[in-house]
């Protein structure tokens, strides 16, 4: 099957030049911003897609045939830095850590292929929501009326310069002032270099939570599970902005008007912001878990977040190109915001029928929330869980934060769907008689689902229907293309296709991980020059 003739794959490997990229001016007066003139014609057909290859500077070597030390140290520097990219999804990682027969011929077949294997589980995308995406209609680039439709370096001026330092960063290549459009909220975003106080200050912050209560930033990035480490990445994310199309008050209130399915861009333009040439990555071919003829290869490219970011514009409106064609500062209303968000209303709510005891039904009205919703209430999770576990281990003094991690992590697993409450809009409830109960209160609704949780029949559909809810109304993911493996032609994908696609899925990774792990290497380069 042949690629649509509109779209194609494009080599791009070298940054942006300077002359490539776009400026704005800082005005006194940011609200008089400049605005987009609409054209008449049809948006669809301004419209022009194509794919930049995510992997850049490749290396190839077979483990097999691997006879020196310092591949094999070189390559295991990348594995501790946790940066080893998965290949499937985590349905199918599931599915292999169950077959220890397997797990152990591969172990002793090769050791190194497996090892990556193993490195790339935390990096997978672990709610696993994207697993059987099978769009063709995703890109990384695109332009709509000669304008850039994708992530690009700006240059940042006041009224008399622009920004001296910012240049300078740019120049040295360790950090750059980008310009990043969120899709799935409709809101452009310039976002300045971060500053390595800031990256610290993020990895001191993941480890004292680590302490605390035992989480992991290998979390499933939709549920509340991740809530924790997510408010310092957005918090930084936020006090990261230079400015934003939309006219606002302040750029708190940006927490309103951004919708959580773009928190994975969020975290990947903080990656860009900290590493914009690229980071070297690695990858064995999915290829080993082949029972039979299995592949040991390995690649080790460089990959740049800002070409992992995959689009599905055709379902943006004509109206809603028009307006994410309005770039500049302050150029479009919150209003203006909104009304390209009801557009998709249809993919962004849904309502869900349940039978339950006697007879009774309850309709289950979910919707997805802004980033301030998917962070207090997120946060209102995880305060009555260490509550809980904290008033149950407060008499074992010794040994304490152990069994509060412990407890902690117990009282997860009394309410697993507490993790996705934010996407409870409200409950109502239908009884034999005709009468109806409706919620709204947050209390109640955590405490519906915490007895939703304990009956595996509710649990399973409603978990269900949110991450279809996810899936659904998600325009923007985060991964790597498939690509064919050199050595033994395998398509590497996300789910089997047919021999011959050019672009078809996305392999989407735990963005949220692979930003800590970028914290943690700039963290390490730092500690070197000491």
């Amino acid at each position: 099957m042949e690629a649509d003739a509109n779209k194609e794959i494009i080599d791009d490997t070298q940054p942006a030049m300077a002359e490539d990229k776009e400026t704005y001016l800082l005005t006194k007066n940011i609200e008089n911003g400049e605005e987009t003139k609409e054209e008449p014609a049809t948006a669809k057909e301004l419209l022009e897609t194509s794919n930049v290859n995510v992997f850049e500077d490749i290396e190839e070597f077979d483990s097999a045939e691997m006879s020196g030390v310092d591949e094999s140290v070189e390559t295991l520097a990348i594995l501790n830095n946790n940066t080893a990219l998965p290949n499937y999804s985590p349905t199918l990682y599931k599915e292999i850590s169950e077959d220890d027969e397997f797990l152990n011929s591969i172990s002793k077949r090769d050791m190194l292929s497996s090892t990556v294997h193993s490195f790339s589980i935390v990096n997978s995308d672990m709610d696993g929501v994207f697993a059987g995406k099978t769009t063709e209609n995703y890109t990384n680039r695109a332009m709509f009326n000669g304008m850039s439709f994708y992530s690009k370096e700006i240059s940042v001026k006041t009224e008399s310069t622009d920004s001296f330092l910012d240049r300078l960063d740019s120049s040295m290549g360790i950090g750059v002032p980008v310009m990043v459009p969120l899709y799935n909220s409709g809101i452009w975003v310039a976002v300045k270099t971060i500053e390595e106080p800031a990256i610290i200050a993020l990895k001191y912050l993941a480890l004292e939570k680590e302490k605390q209560i035992g989480a992991s930033t290998g979390a499933a990035v939709y549920s509340n599970q991740s809530v924790l480490y997510a408010k310092d990445a957005i918090d930084l994310f936020i006090n990261s902005i230079v400015f934003t199309n939309v006219r606002t008050k302040s750029k708190e209130d940006l927490r309103k008007l951004i919708l959580s399915s773009d928190i994975n861009t969020i975290y990947s333009i903080l990656g860009e912001a900290m590493y914009p040439k690229g980071v070297k990555y690695i990858l064995n071919c999915n290829n080993i878990i082949s029972k039979d003829n299995s592949c040991d290869s390995i690649i080790k490219p460089t990959i740049r977040l800002q070409n992992t970011r995959h689009t599905d514009l055709n379902r943006l409106s004509d109206a809603q190109l028009y307006h994410m064609a309005k770039k500049s500062p302050a150029s479009v209303t919150v209003d203006e915001v909104l009304a390209y968000q009801k557009e998709f209303s249809n993919i962004t709510t849904s309502s869900k029928e349940y039978i339950i005891a006697n007879g009774i039904k309850i309709t289950i009205n979910y919707r997805m929330p802004n980033v301030e919703e998917y962070l207090v209430q997120g946060n209102f999770w995880v305060k009555r869980i260490t509550k809980t576990a904290s008033n149950i281990m407060a008499k074992l003094e010794k040994q304490k934060n152990q069994f509060q991690q412990e407890g902690f992590s117990t009282q997860m697993k009394t309410n697993l769907l507490g993790g996705y409450i934010h996407y409870f809009h409200s409950i109502d409830m239908l009884f034999p008689d005709g009468s109806v109960t409706v919620t709204k209160d947050l209390k109640e609704l955590f405490g519906a689902v915490e007895r939703f949780s304990k009956d595996i029949r509710l649990y399973d559909a409603m978990l269900n229907d949110i991450l279809q809810l996810i899936k659904n109304s998600t325009i923007s993911i985060v991964g790597i293309q498939e690509y064919k493996c050199s050595k033994c032609k395998k398509i590497n994908d996300n789910k089997s296709v047919e021999e011959g696609h050019v672009f078809r899925n996305i392999i989407p990774f735990n963005v949220l991980q692979i930003l800590f792990t970028l914290g943690d290497l700039r963290f390490q380069e730092i500690q070197e020059r000491n």
